[in-house]
């Protein structure tokens, strides 16, 4: 109640504010709702040389630009709004720029990256809004940064908005976790302005990429590209999935500064030019206040977690040739609760926990000299502290004790050169040195099969070396054919060394339909933390999968693209434990955070296998809509290791999503998203033996032989815009799953009344937010 009350004050200052300061939308003038400005660069995508002369163009205006000597444009006084950019130049294809917001008194940085046109001595103008769409490119999609905060049911969490996706299965809204076509969420990576970041989520699983909130704040952010599988040969060690972030600069003509409330909390965002020349800053901190208000309303024993998070990059423009950023992301949470609380909440554990996550790192640019290339550098430290303390509130009994201090130094350089007008080269190499200190002490436990397993005591320091380099050509002999080919060598101290190919085709039919496919083996390393749990875990070679993936793009319209992509992965050299012959280890164990407490000797010789079709149909904000539509029907299975096939736990065999938004006006925006998804595999309780021991026993002969019901949820967004003269105002007000559909997460065993129970999803939630720039 007190949460609806804060909700409608807000609403009601805002709606206030409407009255006071802001012009009706059919008669404001450019003066009442002010101006900003656009800047950017143009850039050879293929060399990263700047395009000289390119004419930019801001749609439906008269306003434009033309790049300078450093590639460089600026568009003065835009007013206040939403627009596209095109960007042509000779021996060029079009590029276009969707959502792009201007904001009073703001300067609006952009930058566009040319593909090459084979045919040189034109200009091409074949329309492009879908950037990403390179012949040669299977399983990619990208977002801008107002895709993301404006995306239904995100919350503004980069992770989430890519739920809606078809490569992704939906087993539970309550966490983030990736998982991507038949995968688990071990398999998948994050860089940021190419600096590789474990996990961007609060309250991590150790080892994986999970969490149920993000920690990187949407307004730094240029836009993302979401790589589902046959990634290039310059992303290594994870067999799913990439996500390639790029940040953007601060300002660097004036202060600025952005105050924001949501659900996740409450923070500000500063930027500015920096003492050095053609150089800025760009700052955020951000606190949650779900303890403060448990606090302020004498809640009893409701409990709320605590987490803030802060980022900040530096940016320099040493030359022309040069460019420096230096980046930090840190995040700290906590969570605290008693057996008092537990008890009246009917929680699964009770206790303490505290993690800090960090990363700094450095990132260099050179052009080189010559013109035809160029190299990004980065050298990054990532650590991860945790102290964490659980345990059963029926039994009291300790469920785990452990501190863990884990630490990753990464160096990492990829080059690309332009070696003639139809063949590009990018090679490079990555190298990491890890470290883990790990003491933990763990209650005895149930495993999915039904054993017992008693507590024990676990303690390990490990260190490992890993090592990468890698090679590609994208050669196009002539416009329509596009062949890329690479091979990446993979190695670490403990003795295991492979070799992994690639390739990708892609054909251009006319101006409208790209037919691509692609072939590949991905490897990666087991986690840290597992390798900590038996010295003979190091032996295990690294696990694998072979990605084929043929796919079909139709550009129906200039802003309508339909896609289908066929995809099939082949796992293998997974660990499997004799002790579980017909549990997929990895899948169960992170499934239930349980991954800690495996320390039998294991077996390499898992396999699984997934395939699929994926359908798409994405609508881009031309006009006054913009939308996505998604189909999804895929298997994933394993093999037990008595030879029989089961399902694997993330296998929701069809998934079906459709999102959009409408622009009412020039400061009203509405936008829903729905998703449905088959009931995912599970492991039945044995209800007799349960009720016996007063314990959850899995019935270990009915291994994901039963699926939780299906998934389905609506959520709907209404975004307002109040533009001022030299600020603006943005408020928004979500509903997730707004008819309150009983998702199950999962069941459990009440040990209070010795029976199942079962764990809910996100229910009815109304999530609020307000932007203040200035």
């Amino acid at each position: 109640m007190n949460y609806l009350l804060f909700l409608a004050i807000v609403l009601g200052v805002a709606s206030f504010s409407t009255g006071v300061a802001q012009t009706p939308d059919t008669t404001a003038t450019t003066s009442a709702r002010g101006t900003g400005s656009i800047t950017g660069t143009v850039l050879d995508g293929e060399t990263g040389q700047p395009v000289v002369g390119s004419s930019v163009r801001v749609v439906d205006t008269r306003l434009g630009g033309v790049a300078g000597s450093a590639g460089s444009f600026t568009v003065a006084r835009v007013p206040a709004g939403v627009y596209r950019l095109t960007c042509t130049s000779v021996g060029f294809h079009q590029q276009t720029l969707t959502d792009i917001v201007v904001k009073p008194g703001r300067t609006t940085a952009v930058e566009f990256s040319l593909s090459r046109s084979v045919s040189v001595g034109k200009i091409t103008v074949r329309a492009d809004l879908f950037p990403t769409a390179q012949a040669h490119q299977t399983s990619v999609t990208q977002f801008s940064s107002e895709e993301i905060r404006r995306s239904p049911g995100s919350g503004g969490d980069i992770s989430r908005i890519v739920m809606g996706l078809p490569s992704i299965a939906k087993t539970n809204d309550s966490r983030n976790s990736l998982l991507v076509r038949g995968g688990n969420p071990t398999e998948n990576t994050f860089y940021i302005n190419t600096i590789e970041i474990g996990n961007i989520n609060h309250f991590p699983t150790q080892g994986s990429s999970g969490g149920p909130i993000g920690i990187l704040n949407v307004d730094f952010i240029r836009n993302v590209q979401f790589y589902a599988g046959g990634f290039p040969s310059r992303f290594g060690d994870k067999l799913s999935s990439v996500m390639d972030i790029s940040f953007r600069d601060g300002a660097r003509d004036r202060f600025a500064a952005q105050l924001d409330l949501n659900f996740a909390g409450y923070g500000a965002t500063l930027e500015g030019p920096f003492a050095l020349p053609n150089s800025s800053w760009l700052v955020s901190a951000r606190r949650s206040y779900l303890d403060l208000l448990v606090k302020a309303v004498d809640a009893g024993t409701t409990v709320a977690p605590r987490y803030n998070d802060y980022q900040g990059i530096l940016s320099w423009d040493i030359d022309n040739s040069n460019r420096l950023e230096l980046l930090a992301v840190v995040a700290d949470d906590h969570a605290s609760s008693d057996n008092e609380i537990a008890r009246e909440n009917e929680f699964l554990y009770y206790g303490d926990q505290d993690i800090y996550q960090y990363t700094v790192g450095a990132h260099w640019r050179n052009l080189w000299g010559s013109g035809v290339g160029y190299s990004n550098t980065s050298l990054s430290y990532s650590g991860t502290d945790v102290a964490e303390k659980f345990f059963e509130p029926a039994t009291q009994l300790p469920i785990v004790d452990h501190t863990t201090t884990e630490g990753t130094l990464a160096l990492r350089n990829v080059n690309n050169a332009q070696v003639l007008p139809e063949l590009g080269v990018e090679f490079g190499l990555d190298a990491k040195l890890l470290r883990g200190d790990y003491s933990a002490r763990y209650g005895s436990f149930t495993e999915p099969n039904g054993n017992v397993v008693p507590a024990r005591t676990n303690q390990a320091e490990v260190t490992l070396g890993r090592g990468g380099a890698f090679a590609s050509i994208l050669y196009r002999p002539v416009e329509p054919l596009s062949i890329s080919a690479g091979v990446r060598a993979d190695a670490n101290s403990f003795g295991a060394f492979a070799l992994s190919p690639r390739l990708s085709l892609g054909y251009l039919l006319g101006e409208s339909t790209t037919l691509s496919a692609a072939a590949g083996i991905f490897r990666q390393n087991l986690p840290l933390n597992m390798l900590a749990q038996n010295s003979s875990y190091g032996a295990l070679p690294m696990t694998e999968a072979l990605h084929l993936t043929l796919g079909v793009q139709q550009l129906l319209t200039e802003s309508l693209r339909f896609g289908a992509e066929a995809y099939l992965k082949r796992y293998s050299r997974f660990p499997q434990d004799s002790t579980q012959p017909n549990v997929f280890l990895l899948d169960e164990l992170f499934y239930s955070n349980d991954i800690l407490r495996t320390d039998r000797p294991l077996r390499a010789d898992g396999r699984a296998l997934s395939y699929g079709l994926e359908l798409t149909l994405q609508k881009k904000f031309t006009g006054d809509f913009y939308g996505l539509c998604a189909l999804s029907i895929s298997k994933t299975l394993y093999t037990t290791m008595a030879g029989a096939e089961k399902e694997r736990t993330f296998d929701n065999r069809y998934t079906f999503s459709i999102e959009g938004g409408y622009k009412l006006s020039e400061t009203w925006e509405a936008s829903a998203r729905w998703i449905y998804a088959g009931g995912a595999p599970y492991t039945p309780f044995d209800i007799p033996a349960s009720t016996a021991a007063n314990r959850g026993v899995p019935d270990g002969g009915r291994v994901n032989a039963a699926r939780y019901p299906a998934y389905h949820s609506l959520n709907v967004r209404v975004d307002k815009r109040f533009l001022f003269e030299s600020s603006s105002i943005v408020v928004y007000v979500s509903v997730w799953n707004v008819y309150n559909r009983q998702n199950v997460a999962s069941y459990y065993w009440n040990a209070y009344r010795n029976e199942q129970g079962t764990q809910k999803q996100f229910g009815l939630l109304p999530v609020f937010g307000v932007e203040w720039e200035l």
